[in-house]
Formats: C-alpha cells, sequence, structure tokens
C-alpha cells in the first residue's frame, strides 16, 4: 500500500485533500491513482492539441486536468493545467510545450509515488 507520510513535497496538499475525501486514506489513495491514470491520458491528448493546433482540444483537456488535479490538493498540477486551460481558450500555443512539459514532471512524479 502507498505510504502518504512519503509523499513529495509540494506534489500535493496532503491536509486539505484528507480533509476533501473525509479522512478516509484509502479512498484517497484511489483517487490519486485515477488522477495519475488522467494525467496519462491528458497528456497524450494536450500533447496532440498542440501539435495540431487545436485550441479547444487543449482548452477542454487541461480543464478537465484542472478540476480533477485541484480537487486533490495537487496545487501546481492544478495551476499548470489553469495556465494551459487559457491558452486553449486564447488559441495561443506560444508557452504550451513548456508548460505541459512541467505537466508531464508532475505527473511523472505522481507515479513514480504511487508505484513506490
Amino acid at each position: 500500500m502507498v505510504d502518504l507520510s512519503k509523499l513529495p513535497e509540494n506534489l500535493i496538499d496532503l491536509n486539505e485533500a484528507l480533509t476533501r475525501v473525509g479522512g478516509d486514506e484509502e479512498f484517497f489513495i484511489e483517487l490519486l491513482n485515477d488522477l495519475a491514470e488522467l494525467g496519462q491520458d491528458c497528456l497524450k491528448k494536450l500533447k496532440e492539441a498542440v501539435n495540431s493546433s487545436d485550441g479547444e482540444l487543449l482548452r477542454k483537456t487541461a480543464h478537465s486536468l484542472k478540476g480533477a488535479s485541484g480537487n486533490l490538493g495537487a496545487k501546481e498540477l492544478q495551476k499548470l493545467a489553469f495556465d494551459l486551460e487559457q491558452n486553449g481558450r486564447d488559441n495561443n500555443f506560444d508557452n504550451s510545450a513548456s508548460l505541459i512539459n512541467k505537466i508531464e514532471s508532475e505527473i511523472s512524479r505522481l507515479v513514480t509515488f504511487m508505484n513506490s
């Protein structure tokens, strides 16, 4: 089982997240697994959106990731997804690749933690 005491620094606001799930650590770990899976799926779509200059796909995908990460206290991931969502809304792809790289790093940290 995942040991929440070994959660990497600044990955998740654990106090906030556990409050949202009524302190149910088992359920929270299930949700973290879901976020890791969603994040990996979203990464593919985000890259596709940037490669095809599809602002609407970028916006929708980033919005989904933003909501899921925000609900689980993944504040950095939420912020990055918010910025990417704005890019999609504005049809601006200038720094989108950089934001996606940072999102990929956060998701990788989460996946590594979940697999430890």
